[in-house]
């Protein structure tokens, strides 16, 4: 008889009672973080721009296992030039580290022909690597007459439309 008591008042009680949804309430819901845009280096310099820098008809190839790593080559005839851009989010404070302990000299002299662009740059052979904030820019370029002026034209295009 208890348990059959007791059992009544827990259903009369429990068709009494609203759903948790139905009472309102005066917090508001959290607010949900916007997500990030997702970095596509082939979208920071397209390969029209490209062709307009490098004054040749470029396409440009996204890599497939890394959006953040564009890779130009010429639309047709010859294999140059060839011209890759990454962008490596909070890799620049590492990479500058890692230059600085290698030297800046190379045959005796100061190696920076990209002074002034981004907050730090070095070069090493074709490679160039700029930071800009916390993130790593790396622009390769070969093949061309001046790599220096379209490495600083290429940087200037995807800077303008890094976050």
């Amino acid at each position: 008889m208890r348990m059959s008591l007791a059992l009544s008042i827990f259903m009369l009680l429990a068709g009494c009672s609203k759903p948790a949804t139905d009472i309102p309430t005066t917090e508001a819901a959290p607010a949900r973080a916007a997500e990030p845009k997702r970095l596509i280096a082939c979208e920071l310099v397209t390969a029209e721009e490209m062709s307009v820098i490098v004054a040749v008809p470029m396409q440009a190839t996204r890599d497939a296992d890394n959006a953040t790593k564009c890779s130009y080559q010429p639309t047709a005839g010859s294999s140059m030039p060839m011209i890759e851009l990454a962008v490596d989010i909070g890799g620049g404070e590492a990479a500058m580290v890692a230059m600085n302990m290698m030297g800046r000299m190379e045959n005796g002299e100061l190696n920076d022909p990209l002074h002034g662009v981004g907050d730090q740059a070095f070069v090493v052979g074709p490679e160039s690597m700029i930071r800009r904030g916390e993130d790593l820019v790396r622009i390769m370029v070969i093949g061309t007459d001046d790599g220096m002026i379209a490495t600083k034209q290429i940087y200037e295009t995807a800077s303008a439309r890094l976050p």
